[in-house]
């Protein structure tokens, strides 16, 4: 599994903007669909929120958020920059989310997270979603195992590109050079424009190319 392992930091409630653009390139890099998209840019905006609502008043209490590819899915841990909220006990956490009437904000990331881990001081909450994403490993591993039978088949990579950058990486990264590149990403089009253009640009390659077979790796 490829490692992916980022960081970032935010000073308070009015950089907040930063957390959803960060977790905006995460989804889009990894092919993440909208609903799961949701699900982890408001679970970890209403922790982000709890942590910086206890921590009003106090000086030094930078949130520093963390994202980690693992084997489960993805983890997001949100942490003060210090090793404990300044004045966290066992209880902290909990006599806080009473005293700022946080339950619902709780039961949101509970409800939307797979997993909920709370420090018992208070410090930290890490949120695990079980998501899957593009493998890319495996898109490379289906191509070199069709390759692997070129007495009886020729293969023929097309990519559609409509998310230019992020393919290009992927492409340089395990080095996979299309037969056919439809090149259909354009600012600011919409799900016609792109249907419209794949389908255009599939209908010229299949009556090139005339495939026997076709295998689609799209989200997975």
């Amino acid at each position: 599994m490829k490692k992916d392992y980022r960081e970032i930091v935010i000073a308070g409630k009015t950089e907040l903007y930063k957390l959803e653009r960060f977790i905006e390139e995460i989804c889009d890099f990894h092919n993440i669909n909208n609903e799961y998209f949701g699900n982890i840019l408001l679970a970890s905006t209403e922790a982000a929120n709890i942590l910086i609502s206890v921590s009003e008043g106090k000086s030094g209490t930078a949130l520093v958020i963390t994202f980690e590819k693992t084997v489960k899915g993805f983890t997001f841990k949100l942490k003060f920059n210090g090793e404990d909220i300044p004045g966290g006990t066992d209880h902290f956490l909990e006599t806080e989310i009473r005293k700022h009437k946080l339950a619902k904000e709780i039961y949101i990331i509970k409800a939307l997270a797979d997993e909920v881990t709370i420090s018992v001081k208070g410090e930290s909450i890490t949120l695990t979603f079980y998501v899957s994403s593009m493998n890319y490993e495996k898109s490379l591993m289906r191509i070199n195992k069709l390759k692997e039978y070129s007495g009886r088949f020729t293969t023929t990579v097309c990519v559609t590109a409509q998310h230019r950058e992020m393919l290009d990486q992927v492409l340089s990264i395990f080095n996979i050079i299309p037969d056919y590149d439809l090149n259909v990403m354009q600012n600011n089009q919409n799900l016609f424009d792109i249907t419209t253009k794949v389908l255009n640009g599939l209908k010229e390659v299949f009556e090139e190319a005339k495939p026997d077979l076709v295998m689609v790796q799209g989200d997975t």
